[in-house]
């Protein structure tokens, strides 16, 4: 089984680059985007199993209201632009790229073979093929990324070199949802492998960050309350929305059932 089949029966609401890109404001020790010392390269999997837990259970929690998957999804839009930091100077970025419509939620990687010319990777959808930053890329399927030429104002700056790598995210999902999910995801991930590599992280991270996922969940979960979130493509409900509970057992005030709720004296027959 292929990646891109895996993909297609599994829901991902962030790309790993939704995690990485919150450890530096979380870790003590320095965290370098390059290809060796990379969090990515080292711990994508596991940033990527931590993303689709999260995942599937955000879409459990919200699958009543939203119906369909298809209610959390709108126009795709490009995350996280990360240079590895080791570009010759002047320091060479991409600025902008586009999503097209057909674009899956995974993160890209651009790998320059020369001064000019790169390579596109997908996390998910594989090789995409060659580009250069004098011409317009153009992905296909899963991997719809469009990237402009140096020409194209506020697209390429600077001078790249071999070895230079871009990293950037798409994603297809809410952003308010994709932030749950990489709030969700960075938790798991700082508590199994921060402690488990030694790296220095505030003791409460784990907290802060789960119960802000939670918090914001909760929120959508129950869009009524006072402190209840929306998003637009919420169905409209009806009265089979709402469940009356049970009425066939009585309670006391303790919420014990009560067998003597209704006491043969409470009720006296009508006579004429």
């Amino acid at each position: 089984m292929s990646i891109k089949s895996i993909q297609a029966n599994e829901l991902r609401f962030c790309t790993i680059l939704d995690v990485i890109k919150l450890l530096p404001k979380i870790v003590e020790t320095s965290i370098n985007l390059d290809e060796s010392d990379s969090p990515i390269t080292q711990y994508g999997y596991q940033v990527d199993e931590a993303i689709r837990m999260a995942s599937e259970e955000i879409y459990a929690a919200l699958l009543s209201l939203y119906r369909s998957s298809s209610n959390l999804a709108v126009t795709p839009w490009v995350g996280a632009i990360i240079s590895n930091r080791q570009n010759s100077a002047p320091a060479a970025r991409l600025r902008a790229c586009q999503a097209g419509a057909s674009a899956i939620t995974e993160h890209f990687t651009l790998t320059f073979s020369s001064d000019s010319a790169y390579t596109v990777t997908g996390w998910l959808s594989g090789g995409l093929g060659s580009g250069s930053i004098t011409t317009d890329f153009t992905g296909s399927g899963d991997g719809d990324i469009l990237i402009k030429a140096l020409t194209n104002t506020g697209t390429f700056t600077g001078t790249f070199a071999t070895g230079d790598l871009i990293f950037v995210s798409i994603n297809k999902w809410h952003r308010f949802i994709a932030r749950i999910c990489a709030d969700k995801a960075v938790a798991q991930v700082v508590r199994e492998l921060a402690y488990s590599n030694g790296i220095g992280i505030d003791p409460a991270i784990y907290e802060r960050y789960s119960n802000r996922a939670k918090r914001n969940l909760e929120r959508l979960q129950n869009p009524d309350d006072k402190n209840g979130y929306t998003l637009s493509t919420l169905p409209a409900r009806d009265l089979s929305d709402i469940n009356m509970g049970d009425w066939n057992e009585s309670f006391d005030k303790y919420g014990s059932p009560d067998a003597e709720f209704f006491a043969n004296d409470d009720i006296e027959s009508y006579t004429s």
